[in-house]
């Protein structure tokens, strides 16, 4: 065989072009034979040589492609937001039908024979965990899972060393005059799955410390965005405005949330946490956080 090409032609159908050569033989007599003959020679016994010519031939053979569902790529996307898709597998001709249940709408959507491409509108509706897209063709129905990401928790994912601004004075966060330590934590915002996975995607983060042990301080309130990798930053401290530093054995319980709305639905985390602060003899200084009801 010296080449071929396959094309489908229909769902599960494909022709596959084949060129082959072949040899087609034909015999030679010489021509000095053929003179003997001629002129008198009764029975002239002549040579005969095979000469082979090599020709293509072309032919279409009729094959059945299985069809299947390989994966989909992402194979999640955040609630409210939109995402190009692409289904991976074999046999799906040109056309078929996609259909991706409630609150996915599915648009621009075009078949390949080994790839679908779609854009999902993920609706605000949407439920969270796995909505199965199910694919049609010919009849024949195969289905692949694709995850709904709705916030749900927060994990720590990093934490720095103790920064001490004492006696101070100094900045801490947006107080300028402060003295205390504090140190920062990064936190992953996680979705509904089992096990759970960071949320891509910027997301509106709302942060409110309100002191319980001191009830007439001010609420802490920050926002900020989650980054690429769908997380914020904290900041553990325990101060005090200048020159009222914090003593040795000084503690503080806190209640502390985390509030953002996502796609119009409200996702608030909010946990008491007593923070302790110590400051030895020798000058080393250690800030550290109980978490009293997570």
């Amino acid at each position: 065989m010296s080449g071929g090409q396959i094309r489908l032609i229909a769902p599960g159908v494909a022709i596959i072009h084949v060129e082959h050569d072949e040899l087609d033989f034909e015999p030679i007599i010489s021509p000095d034979c053929q003179l003997d003959a001629l002129i008198g020679d009764p029975r002239p016994i002549c040579p005969v040589k095979c000469v082979a010519t090599q020709f293509p031939v072309f032919e279409e053979i009729s094959v059945r492609v299985d069809f299947k569902i390989d994966s989909i790529e992402p194979d999640r996307c955040l609630i409210g937001a939109d995402v190009d898709v692409t289904i991976k597998g074999d046999g799906f001709g040109t056309s078929g039908t996609l259909n991706t249940g409630a609150n996915i709408e599915a648009t621009d959507v075009h078949f390949t024979p080994r790839e679908i491409f779609a854009v999902f509108k993920i609706k605000s509706a949407a439920a969270g965990g796995n909505h199965s897209i199910k694919v049609t063709i010919a009849g024949k129905e195969h289905s692949v899972d694709f995850f709904v990401q709705i916030p749900t928790s927060l994990q720590q994912d990093s934490i720095s060393p103790i920064t001490v601004v004492d006696p101070g004075p100094g900045p801490i966060g947006d107080v300028p005059n402060a003295c205390g330590a504090y140190r920062k934590i990064v936190y992953a915002v996680l979705d509904q799955g089992n096990p759970k996975q960071t949320i891509r995607g910027s997301i509106s983060v709302t942060e409110t410390v309100v002191s319980i042990t001191d009830s007439g301080r001010q609420p802490f309130v920050l926002t900020q965005n989650t980054d690429e990798n769908g997380r914020i930053e904290d900041l553990l401290a325990l101060f005090r405005v200048h020159p009222i530093c914090p003593g040795n054995g000084q503690s503080e319980s806190v209640r502390q949330t985390f509030s953002a709305k996502v796609a119009g639905r409200d996702f608030m985390l909010t946990t008491v946490k007593r923070i302790e602060y110590a400051k030895s003899s020798t000058g080393s200084y250690s800030i550290n956080v109980v978490t009293e009801n997570p």
